[in-house]
C-alpha cells in the first residue's frame, strides 16, 4: 500500500468521510497502479466504517490483489459484496425464516 488516508468532507448535506487508497501489483512483470477497493463501495460513509477500511489497509503493507484475467490494469483489493448490500441479504434470509415459521406453526 502507497496511500491509505481518511478523506473528511464536508457539504450542504453534511460531514462524509472516505478511505482513499493506491496500492501498485505487477502482472507478467508489468506494474500497474490502482486505487480501487472494490467494485461499489458501501452506501454508507460513516466515519467508523471508513477508518475500519483504512486501518485494514495500512501504508506499507503487502495486499493480496483480485485481478481481471482479462485486463490485468483492472485490480481491486476487494472482491465481496459491500456491507449494505450483506445487510439486505441478511435481513431478508432473516424474514424468510419468519415466513416459514408462521406458514409451518401458525396454522
Amino acid at each position: 500500500m502507497t496511500k491509505s488516508i481518511l478523506r473528511k468532507s464536508e457539504d450542504s448535506d453534511g460531514i462524509s468521510f472516505t478511505a482513499e487508497f493506491e496500492f501498485s501489483y505487477a502482472v507478467g512483470g508489468v506494474e500497474y497502479r490502482c486505487t480501487e477497493h472494490t467494485h461499489g463501495r458501501p452506501l454508507n460513509d460513516a466515519e467508523a466504517a471508513e477508518k475500519g477500511l483504512v486501518t485494514r489497509f495500512p501504508v506499507g503493507s503487502s495486499v493480496y490483489v483480485h485481478v481481471d484475467p482479462g485486463n490485468p490494469s483492472v485490480g481491486v483489493l476487494d472482491t465481496g459484496f459491500p456491507y449494505f448490500w450483506n445487510a439486505i441479504r441478511r435481513g431478508c434470509a432473516a424474514l424468510m425464516v419468519v415466513g416459514v415459521t408462521l406458514v409451518l406453526y401458525g396454522s
